[in-house]
């Protein structure tokens, strides 16, 4: 931990409201969703009259700390993997990650009982982590707890319905039940971002499981953007094998051989990558490729985000059928539609309505061309319906309504 960090959690030691202590130990620098997240609770937290504490990564630079009023405690990420053996990494991440985040949260010394410490992309770890440091704790002092669960295990699978869910689940109930030890159950609540995987989890668990939104928070500037759009399909976010990486090339090829006049927005992970997306495509005739390598600031990915027609998630379904996409979000609270593979939270959302966009049902770029180009056809129709329904999935989806679901769940 920085040495600046114990500093700054001495001077915060001070008599007020209710404190609301959240940890997003994922939050390192500009670039990834825990940016707007942080800032949708610290509002939200603020808005209520709330005290706000906030913690985050060690690495996280000082300027953006003192913006978001932060403290940079947390020594690893979400989801980390410390252990090189794949046999043994399981029990040893499950022991090391949870008894280093438990070490970081027992430099927090303004801690009282009525207070809630929320815990942002939580899994087993932090769960274990949290009961650790509460044991540290006498037992009168120890503050209520809310668990956002955001990513199902790594080892879980679904069948094609998802009804069905199988994998390692020893290590989740461990946890939960030693934050059962360590705090009456009535002071835990425990959400995740996808109605699914909260069904599977309270079964899991034992306990309760709600749905605790994915929030963000969304700009007023460019929510009020009418110039018209620049790009007609967007790729944006991480080059990763479950985003589709590999099936890209394939796919704006595709888009090309149509013949249509597009102009295409693509993030790429390298400068030389982009030379052969160009090398390969050899843009011209219509079609327009404008390339970004790695990730962009904030201002300048969602000003590139809401000049686009239709997002175009190239996901990997079974990667994404019981956790939510952060892209799809942002592109439904700024009322673009978007393409997404079907059994995922994007379709789910898209049937429901909530969400506007069209559905490619095999990870394919045959399958994904296909539907881009029914979309485009549909596009002034598919905009209008994102745009109407924008202002709703705005308010689910901001930082008062997850505050208000673990307020409610905490109520006598």
């Amino acid at each position: 931990m920085p040495l600046h960090a114990e500093r700054i959690l001495a001077a915060t030691l001070i008599e007020g409201p209710m404190k609301i202590h959240f940890c997003q130990h994922g939050l390192r620098g500009y670039g990834g969703h825990y940016l707007s997240a942080t800032r949708a609770w610290r509002a939200a937290v603020e808005a209520a009259g709330l005290t706000w504490r906030g913690y985050a990564h060690q690495s996280l630079p000082a300027a953006l700390a003192a913006a978001l009023d932060v403290v940079p405690l947390f020594a690893y990420l979400p989801y980390a993997e410390v252990d090189p053996d794949p046999i043994s990494r399981e029990i040893t991440d499950l022991l090391y990650l949870s008894e280093q985040f438990g070490k970081a949260l027992a430099l927090v010394k303004d801690v009282a009982a009525e207070d809630i410490v929320v815990v942002d992309f939580c899994s087993e770890r932090e769960i274990y982590g949290v009961a650790r440091w509460l044991r540290m704790l006498p037992a009168d002092k120890r503050p209520r707890v809310a668990a956002c669960i955001h990513m199902p295990d790594a080892s879980w699978t679904t069948d094609a319905d998802r009804r069905d869910l199988s994998g390692r689940i020893a290590h989740w109930r461990f946890a939960i039940n030693q934050l059962r030890a360590s705090i009456p159950a009535q002071r835990i609540v425990i959400g995740a971002t996808d109605p699914r995987l909260a069904t599977f989890l309270t079964t899991i668990l034992g306990m309760p499981t709600r749905v605790i939104v994915d929030v963000r928070v969304f700009d007023p500037d460019l929510i009020a953007i009418k110039s018209p759009a620049e790009f007609d399909v967007i790729i944006a976010g991480g080059w990763r094998s479950e985003k589709g990486a590999e099936l890209i090339s394939e796919v704006l090829l595709g888009l090309k051989r149509s013949g249509r006049a597009m102009r295409v927005a693509v993030q790429v992970d390298t400068d030389e990558r982009a030379r052969l997306l160009l090398d390969t495509l050899k843009p011209g005739g219509g079609f327009s490729l404008d390339l970004v390598t790695e990730e962009l600031p904030p201002a300048d990915y969602f000003r590139r985000l809401c000049k686009s027609r239709l997002v175009l998630l190239a996901y990997a379904a079974k990667m994404y059928a019981l956790r939510c996409s952060g892209i799809a979000n942002e592109a439904w609270g700024y009322g673009i539609p978007v393409i997404a593979p079907a059994k995922t939270w994007m379709s789910d959302r898209i049937e429901d309505e909530t969400g506007t966009g069209a559905l490619f049902y095999q990870f394919h770029p045959l399958s994904i061309v296909a539907t881009t180009l029914r979309a485009l056809d549909e596009v002034e129709k598919l905009g209008a319906d994102a745009r109407a329904r924008a202002p709703g999935w705005r308010e689910r989806h901001g930082g008062a309504a997850a505050l208000a679901t673990i307020l409610g769940a905490l109520d006598p």
